[in-house]
């Protein structure tokens, strides 16, 4: 146990602070592509301000393609890794803080603070500490920060395709604590319906959901009908107007959430409406039926590795006469996503709707017996007395594109979601003594052999 490399970092805390709150008031949505900016102006100005803030303390930084950077120390022919990311999923509404950062009582707030520029950002100070208290290390660390971990990873991919040099064991501080051992896998989906027959009902326009891999937080629909949707508000022009919400969550908890869409489906369901609009209310309300298990959907699944199946519905768009809507599956670690992907077409196509396949991911797994999963326990039971088993989560992080990387942080157990809500925030003396967990982590890992 380094007590000096605490005590570093407690000096280092208004610093900590400072360079978390400039990363976070960069908002770092993905957006439009540019020749030097390929996931848009924001997450490459995030990344930017992490290459400048490790070399505002001395540090070696580096910048692959304004896509991927990293911050390293040490020296050897190996190097063990934290990973984290820069980019962030949409604000969304329901702030009552500033969501591009605001320090209140003892938390900081703003989209970001926790998943994941918070600890990414703390990550380079405590190579800072480390460094400067010359603590001895066998291996190189780095701290290498992504920009595209909400959109698909592509950063990462980045970086292995280019031939940038693989870690031989680290950490995501991108979840919770103690250790993620197994991680879901991953389908994404989208489903349509072009609408041909208006029926009783004209769809005029419907939009929700701030992200794929958040939980429809509100859904709006413009529509003109006889039938008219309780609460619905009207332009004067025989068209009615109504917004639906309902509670975000991360796409990996949807039982934390309510699902605006779905909530909408269930009110239409009451008014017997027509047409092929009402073919994909009715698949809706039949099929996902308020559950976030895949149960009426015939695809639930679970075992005693990773838990359940979960569904979530995170966008639906009107565009040129198409209704479409994604759809985020996390599966367990033991189970075979091809007949569930099946299953879900078959029961699309009794309803004249069309599926379209967005992406997969595969489950990770590293062994609780391995001397990664227990060195990192070790740290964590040292370091809060906590003696809690690992665990599984059906989120996906970094770790997945690393053979020998697990997600270690940087929630605490008992402590309220925070990802991907409004108000998203941290208590300061949890990230600082996350950051501590962290750097005592990968000081050992650095000192550790691994055969891989």
């Amino acid at each position: 146990m380094h007590l000096e490399l605490e005590k570093k970092i407690d000096l280092l805390k208004d610093a900590i602070i400072k360079g978390v709150m400039e990363n976070v008031a960069i908002l770092s949505v993905k957006g439009e592509p540019a020749e030097d900016a390929p996931y848009g102006d924001g997450p490459k100005a995030a990344l930017l301000n992490a290459i400048a803030q490790s070399e505002a303390l001395g540090l070696k930084a580096v910048n692959i393609d304004n896509r991927i950077g990293y911050t390293e120390i040490g020296s050897g022919e190996e190097m063990v890794a934290i990973l984290g990311h820069l980019d962030v999923v949409p604000l969304g509404d329901g702030w009552t803080k500033n969501p591009l950062g605001e320090i209140s009582g003892e938390r900081l707030y703003g989209r970001g603070v926790v998943d994941d520029k918070g600890p990414t950002i703390a990550s380079i100070y405590a190579l800072k500490a480390i460094d400067e208290l010359k603590i001895r290390i066998n291996k190189r660390i780095r701290v290498i920060y992504g920009t595209d971990e909400e959109s698909g990873f592509d950063c990462v991919h980045h970086y292995i395709n280019s031939g940038q040099e693989l870690p031989v064991a680290g950490f995501t501080p991108d979840a919770d604590y103690p250790v993620i051992f197994a991680e879901k896998g991953n389908i994404g989906l989208s489903i349509s319906k072009k609408i041909s027959d208006n029926g009783d009902f004209e769809l005029i326009g419907l939009s929700g959901g701030v992200a794929k891999n958040v939980v429809m937080p509100s859904v709006d629909i413009r529509y003109r009908s006889n039938k008219i949707i309780p609460d619905s508000q009207t332009t004067g022009e025989n068209i009615f107007y109504l917004t639906v919400y309902g509670k975000p969550a991360h796409a990996s908890t949807p039982d934390q959430g309510v699902n605006a869409l779905m909530l909408l489906c269930k009110a239409l369901s009451n008014m017997d409406i027509q047409g092929d609009f009402s073919d994909l209310v009715r698949f809706i309300n039949s099929e996902f039926n308020l559950e976030p298990n895949g149960k009426s959907m015939g695809v639930f699944y679970s075992d005693n590795e990773s838990g359940e199946i979960t569904l979530s519905i995170g966008l639906v768009r009107f565009t040129e006469g198409t209704v479409s809507f994604t759809v985020d599956i996390r599966y367990p670690v033991t189970m075979d996503p091809d007949p569930c992907i099946a299953m879900i077409r078959k029961k699309a196509e009794a309803y004249g709707l069309d599926v379209e396949l967005l992406s997969t991911k595969k489950p990770h797994h590293v062994p609780k017996d391995s001397p990664l999963i227990k060195t990192l326990m070790s740290v964590y039971k040292e370091k809060t007395g906590d003696i809690s088993e690992p665990v599984a989560i059906g989120g996906g992080t970094y770790a997945k594109a690393f053979k020998n990387m697990v997600a270690f942080g940087i929630e605490f157990p008992g402590e309220p979601l925070a990802i991907h809500q409004a108000d998203e925030s941290v208590r300061i003396d949890s990230l600082i003594k996350s950051t501590k967990i962290s750097a005592e982590a990968i000081v050992r890992l650095a000192n550790e052999n691994f055969d891989i």
